[in-house]
């Protein structure tokens, strides 16, 4: 969505939060922040970050997110910008902030202009799917260590810009990746065009990558260590399972649910997975590999 604004020109990949808020007041080192930055985690901001609303206010998702920017500005940086890439879902939430300032219309609005419209996703939108279709869509579950728990509910949609709260049916989101998987020709299919979505599928340097100890064990112990050649462009890790190939990949969850994607732009093939637990990303990879035993068309996995 930040992308086919960047197409029209709205905006640029340099474009900074100072250039969108001339009158907010911040932190200096926030200023320079760009777009781009945000987008692929090089901002320098805490990996959680929770605002402090005011219990007598009722806030809508596009102010909440206002207030959360105001307040997360004049947080210290944990990194200096463009140095050390560090997942942080507060990028993608500034992100939505600036577009929404803008547009002047909410993320929500802007993304089925930008996104569900044209490509055609009729199931795509923001909630819990239970919270509208209780009877006949699925319940997201949570683990209390002993079992999972069905919760009909799930995160607030202030968090919506970093697609925690995204939901959609397996045919729309598999709409979405063929989008992004024949990003080296111009078909008609895809939404964007070849160029942006190179940029989308490209990290835009070897910053050094903050992995987390948990993250770190994960790949390390489950998946060897094909991470050493990963890196982070704009809402995609760039892995290199073998010498040949470049893989694309995502893991994303929200409270109760998780989906994970494996595509190769080069076979123009993909994996993609989802369930309605919220658990570890094992189960999700481990599913992977057995679909992988069985697929018809090549896809290397790390």
């Amino acid at each position: 969505m930040t992308v086919s604004i960047v197409e029209e020109g709205r905006l640029s990949w340099n474009t900074t939060i100072r250039d969108v808020f001339p009158n907010l007041k911040m932190l200096p080192k926030y200023e320079t922040i760009t777009i781009q930055q945000l987008l692929s985690h090089r901002a320098g901001l805490p990996k959680n970050f929770a605002a402090e609303l005011d219990e007598n206010r009722t806030y809508t998702p596009k102010s909440g997110r206002l207030v959360y920017l105001e307040q997360i500005v004049q947080h210290k940086l944990i990194n200096p910008p463009e140095k050390v890439m560090l997942y942080s879902n507060a990028g993608y939430t500034l992100a939505g902030v600036m577009i929404e300032k803008i547009t002047q219309q909410a993320f929500v609005d802007v993304m089925a202009e930008k996104v569900f419209r044209p490509l055609h996703l009729s199931t795509a939108g923001y909630g819990a799917p239970a919270d509208s279709e209780p009877l006949s869509q699925p319940w997201g579950h949570i683990s209390d260590k002993v079992s999972l728990i069905a919760v009909k509910k799930d995160y607030l949609h202030w968090l919506d810009p970093a697609g925690a709260t995204l939901s959609m049916s397996i045919k729309d989101w598999a709409k979405f990746i063929i989008a992004h998987m024949y990003s080296d020709q111009d078909t008609g299919r895809t939404l964007l065009k070849p160029k942006t979505l190179k940029k989308l599928h490209t990290p835009p340097n070897a910053a050094k990558w903050d992995y987390g100890i948990l993250y770190f064990a994960f790949w390390r112990n489950h998946i060897g260590w094909p991470l050493a050649s990963a890196n982070y462009a704009l809402g995609w890790f760039d892995v290199k399972p073998n010498e040949d190939e470049n893989m694309l990949t995502h893991g994303g969850t929200s409270k109760s649910f998780m989906a994970e994607v494996y595509l190769s732009p080069v076979e123009k093939s993909a994996i993609l997975l989802a369930t309605n637990a919220r658990t570890s990303h094992m189960p999700l990879y481990r599913g992977a590999k057995r679909i992988k035993e069985h697929y018809s068309l090549k896809i290397s996995l790390p």
